[in-house]
């Protein structure tokens, strides 16, 4: 009988089930569940006149293509009406903990992904319920008013796509939310696609979704039990440093993420030991915990263990990724300081490069990055220009003439023309 049940839980099913509140589902749980690992929950919502067999597929295909896809129950969604509206709050509300607690999930990992209609619908319900949903993803969605808020960086936080070359929704009329929701201080990544028409999940941001998902975690909800007595050994700072040293510590902490398990990294990340700060900045090159962790990474760019600093380099790099503003401020910093290591400058430039990589791709928003990795290809480090024309060539692609390997007189003119792009496509820059 159990194998019979396993069966049809991987084959999916379709169910009203959902907390006394009719809602449409599919149901597409992992074949087997990867050992030792905590279980995620993937919601999907459909765009006008789809149903609930609409996106399954394709989050299946996003999370097997990441190799991940026994981590995740998928489960496909039905609005009540052709697309979705306030009606649906209260069943959806309702459905969440139903399915927490049918598949066995860890509540702190609750996602949703949304197309047209539902991803303007996640647009407003995931930061306005950020107790159910750790965060979103949204494909060529608008968005209302953000929640009024005290602490908006609690709030669940938005993956938020929107196309240039879509003629329902553009970005002329997306980017005036996104920036002003950013400015009140709510959480998300913003990108705006040249490539992207009115569709749904795509390279090159397919991917980028699975890796910022499975790095979120839920900030309001407090971890499991089992979790919770871990942390708790850590209370007290000078007990714990036996603890710091094992390198199953980190693994852990790594898998509770989020602001939980922040206050354990920051005693990593401030260790007297050099071992123990690089082992808390690698748990940051996988996982986000929250910004005190991200400004704890800033200080290690001074630490005297090179091993050390390299790893919160690549930690700022993947913290920045996701709109952490301190980490591109730092290692724009780094790398235009001449009194940092040849190595260090170099190790900053590629983090740079990796974080604007999608940004130069229709969206623009992180304007210093882009302004430090054009002054870049005047530096007299020839690898350094080499990274930074590596980085911004796909803008142009003729590069306006420049080589990494001219000779200074020679870039002069070429690197004018981008000095020239650069104002216009960031600004000026700022006092």
């Amino acid at each position: 009988m159990k194998s019979v049940l396993l069966g049809l839980l991987a084959l999916g099913f379709a169910g009203q089930t959902d907390g006394d509140k009719a809602l449409p589902h599919i149901d597409k749980p992992p074949a087997k569940r990867r050992p030792g690992t905590h279980l995620s929950l993937l919601l999907t919502f459909h765009g006008a006149n789809g149903n609930q067999n609409s996106l399954v597929g394709k989050a299946e295909e996003m999370l097997q293509k990441a190799e991940v896809r026994d981590e995740f129950v998928v489960i496909g969604l039905k609005s009540k009406e052709v697309g979705w509206t306030d009606k649906d709050d209260e069943p959806v509300k309702a459905f969440i903990p139903w399915a927490i607690k049918t598949y066995s999930v860890d509540p702190r990992r609750v996602y949703g992904l949304g197309v047209s209609s539902g991803a303007w619908y996640l647009n407003r319900f995931a930061p306005a319920n950020s107790d159910l949903l750790a965060g979103a993803i949204s494909y060529v969605g608008g968005m209302g008013n953000p929640p009024s808020s005290k602490d908006p960086k609690s709030h669940a936080e938005l993956y938020w796509v929107i196309g240039h070359k879509d003629d329902t929704l553009p970005p002329s009329r997306t980017r005036p939310s996104a920036e002003a929701y950013l400015k009140a201080g709510f959480r998300a990544v913003y990108r705006e696609m040249l490539d992207h028409a009115h569709e749904g999940p795509k390279d090159p941001t397919e991917p980028e979704t699975v890796q910022w998902m499975r790095a979120l975690r839920n900030k309001r909800l407090p971890p499991g039990a089992d979790d919770q007595d871990f942390l708790k050994k850590f209370e007290d700072a000078s007990k714990s440093s036996s603890g710091l040293s094992a390198g199953g510590t980190w693994i852990r902490l790594a898998m509770i993420g989020g602001p939980q398990a922040a206050p354990v990294v920051l005693q990593g990340l401030a260790s007297d030991r050099a071992g123990v700060r690089g082992a808390a900045a690698q748990a940051c090159t996988q996982t986000m915990f929250d910004d005190k962790v991200v400004d704890a990474l800033v200080t290690l760019l001074e630490d005297k263990d090179a091993k050390a600093r390299r790893t919160a380099i690549s930690a700022l790099a993947f913290q920045g990724r996701w709109n952490y503003a301190q980490a591109h401020a730092a290692l724009c910093a780094m790398v235009t300081d001449p009194q940092r290591t040849e190595g260090d400058r170099r190790a900053a430039a590629q983090g740079l490069a990796e974080i604007v990589r999608i940004d130069l791709m229709g969206t623009y928003l992180y304007r210093d990055i882009i302004r430090t990795l054009v002054a870049l290809l005047a530096d007299r480090d020839g690898a350094l220009r080499q990274t930074a024309f590596q980085a911004l060539q796909p803008v142009q692609a003729d590069g306006f003439g420049y080589s990494p390997a001219m000779a200074e007189a020679q870039r002069s003119k070429p690197l004018q023309r981008w000095i020239e792009w650069c104002e216009k496509t960031c600004g000026p820059r700022g006092p």
